[in-house]
């Protein structure tokens, strides 16, 4: 750089939530300001712009102010850049060094950092690349103590969120606490029913449009919630919102964490937390969608594959399965014959009878049948409790009534020959260290008690696994009751009725046997199992 240089001086300031309360106080851009003018007053050089960079993290360089400096140096407009330490100009070590000891001096640009004492002007620093490694894990460091206490106010199942989801509002009594916006939870409440009639995101977007109900962004817009712009077309709800709202447990009364952590604290990319690894607090505000519809829809979804109507999908659409390989049969449709609809085993029509055979039935035929075994099923319910009960926790393998009295029984007498044999053994011990039995007759009898107790130990296990499933019969199968005599008298099998009810099919081969054709069918409902 040449000595006779008129130095014009860029005075960059910047100040974020890395700083400390205390930095914060002492680097406020105020401040900032007044030192690095001193500081040009004082040497005469002349200030060509400042540069003020208020609540932008030092470990990203894209700061609109940074880049206007960055801009006006490359226009040639400054030729000096001055920053009060090494930390307002960046705390990524590798980054601010590129730039002080790469970028700035091919543009021959002088850096100054007033309180570390750095001049590339008067040669390079020796001190500065460790101040720059101290600055970044100082940031590292305050990123950890952010992440620690928003992952803290997770696990309390605080809302931390600036936008509150649609259909909530931020309560304004309670920081981070979420209350109904009733005019919202009434589109809430209506995207959850036009889920359930089948509909999917997109046809519920085109749906909502078409009833001209205003977008999310509208209401935030009209609540005056900041930094939210409606769009121009205030009717055009995008698919995506509906099917993240329609996943959104929020709407339950939960409250989720963690849901899109950042992937390092020098980047402000995230990634999509997977489910095992969310934090998820029930119960913290009151709810839009019981838990009942919410899980209903989920099953819906789940069970569509596809966001596309049910006369492309089709009504069973995810829960027909291979009995052959097990993947879910697909719907189909003949050109030239009628009823047209059907469903086939997609690995055989994508791969052929070498890896599987047709397995194919025709919607008509499977719609009314699971029709007919739902009211069947519906009847005993209502009819005849106890033929139902016994006959679903017959399937289980389950111990109920006298059998798991029988059990229990047996488990206590079980439990008190082990201690028997306790002290059995415990009292050969001490006999065979008198010399009152010798040390072979010990080893034979202590091998025949542990077998025994071996034994009795297995039956123990095994018993209390039959109670345990009887015990989970027992639930499951009143579960079941209550939903399904909601449909003894229903004429007709809709979307909701199979997400209520229907677990999967499992549909067979057809067969011709003495001259006629046949096809398992098996029905697993939910809750109970293959009935």
């Amino acid at each position: 750089m040449k000595k006779n240089i008129e130095f014009v001086a860029g005075l960059y300031c910047r100040l974020s939530g890395d700083d400390g309360l205390i930095d914060r106080e002492s680097n406020s851009i105020t401040t900032q300001k007044q030192i690095l003018e001193r500081y040009c007053v004082e040497h005469g050089y002349r200030i060509g712009d400042y540069y003020c960079d208020d609540g932008y993290t030092g470990t990203n360089y894209n700061r609109p102010d940074f880049q206007r400096m960055i801009s006006d140096i490359q226009a040639g407009k400054i030729n000096m850049v001055i920053t009060k330490d090494l930390s307002r100009l960046g705390r990524n070590h590798i980054l601010t060094g590129q730039y002080t000891d790469i970028i700035f001096p091919s543009y021959n640009v002088r850096y100054i950092a007033i309180s570390d004492g750095v001049d590339t002007y008067v040669g390079e620093s020796d001190i500065a690349p460790f101040k720059n490694i101290l600055n970044e894990m100082y940031a590292r460091d305050i990123s950890k103590k952010q992440k620690a206490s928003a992952t803290n106010r997770q696990k309390n199942g605080l809302f931390c969120g600036n936008t509150p989801p649609y259909g909530y509002l931020i309560d304004p009594e309670k920081k981070h606490h979420l209350v109904i916006d009733e005019e919202a939870a009434v589109v809430v409440r209506h995207i959850f029913d036009l889920a359930l009639t089948g509909l999917g995101a997109r046809a519920i977007a085109t749906q909502l449009q078409r009833e001209k109900i205003c977008r999310p962004s509208v209401r935030f817009a009209q609540l005056g919630i900041p930094n939210v712009k409606p769009a121009k077309d205030v009717y055009a709800w995008p698919q995506p919102t509906v099917q993240k709202m329609l996943k959104d447990r929020v709407y339950t009364g939960a409250v989720v964490g963690n849901k899109r952590p950042s992937i390092s604290f020098q980047l402000k990319k995230r990634v999509r937390s997977a489910p095992e690894d969310l934090i998820i607090t029930e119960g913290m505000h009151e709810p839009i969608i019981d838990k009942a519809t919410f899980e209903k829809v989920q099953r819906l979804l789940q069970n569509r594959h596809v966001d596309a109507p049910l006369e492309k999908t089709g009504l069973l659409n995810g829960y027909l399965k291979c009995s052959g390989c097990g993947k879910t049969l697909t719907r189909s449709t003949w050109k030239n014959k009628k009823p047209n609809e059907f469903y086939s085993c997609r690995t055989y029509r994508n791969y052929g009878k070498a890896y599987c055979t047709h397995h194919y039935i025709q919607a008509e035929i499977a719609e009314n049948a699971i029709l007919r075994d739902i009211r069947e099923k519906a009847r005993i319910a209502l009819n005849d409790k106890g033929q139902l009960f016994a006959e679903m926790c017959n399937r289980s393998n389950g111990a109920v009534g006298s059998e798991r009295e029988r059990l229990t029984k047996k488990i206590a007498q079980s439990r008190a020959r082990l201690v028997e044999i306790d002290t059995v053994v415990g009292k050969m011990y001490e006999d065979k260290v008198l010399g009152k039995i010798p040390e072979h007759r010990f080893d034979l009898m202590t091998e025949k008690y542990n077998k025994e107790a071996a034994k009795l130990t297995d039956e123990i296990a095994e018993a209390e696994s039959a109670i345990h499933l009887g015990t989970e019969c027992e639930v499951g199968v009143a579960m079941f009751r209550e939903i399904i005599t909601k449909y003894a008298d229903v004429t007709e099998l809709t979307p909701e009725i199979l997400a209520d009810t229907i677990d999967k099919i499992i549909v067979g081969e057809r067969e011709r046997v003495n001259g006629k054709w046949q096809q398992s069918f098996d029905i697993y409902y939910r809750f109970v199992g293959l009935i």
